[in-house]
């Protein structure tokens, strides 16, 4: 991996102190340059901004060199862990390449510098959306429960698994018809084992505790744990699920022995059928606001009086954005936030008002804030993004 720092370390070194930049304001208004000419990777790759900072490796936004076209890399932290759960990683993708349900991987190297090259997704993640909206309701479930069970099939049925399968890691996008389609995103648990003192996640299958690898049957109650918050808007047992085919269904993918519970081949019929007695329903993804909008993922720093915090942004439109936080606001509460502009990397400062705050995830909170008389070049920049991206005021 070339880069003008010279080396994985100067690189992961680089991105820490790139993204630092979110920690103090500038000592000018006129922003502070977090990428653009950051890195180039590789020879292959430039890179544009920081998407996030991962369990094992950095998610960044980057242009191919020769043919410009916007990716996902996915660079693994400079330790051999992190190297081999990007090898593994890159395995399952490749034999997965021909699942349209699943993120494609276009390039990857796999070295001391190991690096994925994946497809730049458009749309939100179904955590977000959780967030934002909590439960989604029977038909809307059904329709999400279709392609997901349908692409977690598909997986079993090439011999893998996916080893994580969380809100975070379900993607909701639209294929080149405009239907709203998923993609399963973050293989990467496949190389690792649950450790035995480590604090499960709701979705973790009770075998998988004690050091076991995840299995078939452990994605099918992540599943079952990933449907029932789309019904219930929350974590719930199998006691909880509404009485009816679906939830019937979900509470036998929530079953505690592996035994029990259906195959996603089976979950994937099943739901198919019910699905077919169901009329048309709204699109999981579908989010009506009053101006266009465009996802953009990246951290954000909010500053509330004397406390600082870090969380996300989900989507922006020119006069405001919808973060994802892990503290509730109030609705007309004034904060400062900081982030780093789309398309030139820029970090700014600006204060914002709280629209609303909403709590469906007890872990996570959504958060709407609109921008309280921003300087005319953030407005431009904003306005500029959502351009090129085609936003639309009903995603």
């Amino acid at each position: 991996m070339a880069d003008e720092h010279g080396g994985a370390h100067a690189l992961d070194g680089a991105l820490h102190a790139h993204a630092r930049l979110l920690d103090a304001p500038p000592s000018d208004e006129t922003g502070e340059r977090v990428t653009g000419s950051l890195a180039h990777v590789d020879d292959r790759y430039t890179v544009l901004r920081v998407v996030a900072r991962g369990g094992n490796a950095w998610v960044l936004q980057a242009e191919h060199n020769t043919t410009e076209r916007l990716v996902a890399l996915k660079v693994a932290f400079p330790d051999a862990a992190s190297r081999e759960r990007i090898r593994a990683e890159a395995k399952v993708l490749g034999a997965l390449a021909r699942s349209p349900g699943v993120v494609s991987v276009l390039d990857a190297r796999i070295e001391d510098d190991a690096y994925l090259a994946l497809e730049w997704l458009r749309g939100r993640s179904l955590e977000g959306i959780l967030t934002a909206r909590g439960a989604l309701g029977e038909s809307a479930t059904l329709s999400l429960a279709e392609l997901v069970a349908g692409t977690l099939a598909e997986v079993h049925e090439a011999g893998h698994v996916h080893g994580d399968l969380a809100p975070k890691h379900v993607f909701i996008t639209h294929d080149l018809g405009g239907r709203e389609a998923v993609k399963l995103i973050d293989f990467a648990s496949v190389a690792t084992v649950m450790e035995a003192d480590r604090a499960p996640e709701p979705w973790t299958a009770p075998e998988v505790l004690g050091a076991r690898s995840r299995t078939a049957a452990s994605d099918v109650f992540a599943l079952g744990d990933l449907l029932a918050r789309c019904l219930v808007g929350r974590p719930a047992g199998r006691a909880e699920l509404p009485k009816t085919g679906l939830g019937e269904l979900v509470a036998f993918a929530l079953s505690p022995k592996p035994g029990e519970r259906p195959p996603a081949s089976v979950m994937r019929r099943e739901i198919a059928r019910l699905r077919g007695a169901q009329p048309s329903a709204e699109a999981p993804g579908r989010d009506l606001r009053k101006k266009p909008r465009a996802n953009y993922v990246a951290p954000v720093r909010v500053t509330r009086g004397g406390a600082t915090l870090d969380g996300r942004s989900e989507d922006v439109s020119e006069g405001g954005m919808m973060l994802v936080l892990r503290q509730p606001c109030t609705a007309n509460e004034t904060l400062g936030l900081r982030f780093a502009l789309p398309i030139d990397g820029r970090v700014v400062s600006c204060t914002v008002r709280v629209a609303w705050s909403r709590s469906h995830m007890s872990e996570l909170h959504a958060v709407g804030v609109e921008l309280v008389d921003p300087p005319a070049e953030i407005v431009a920049a904003l306005a500029q993004y959502i351009k090129l991206m085609g936003g639309d005021a009903h995603r």
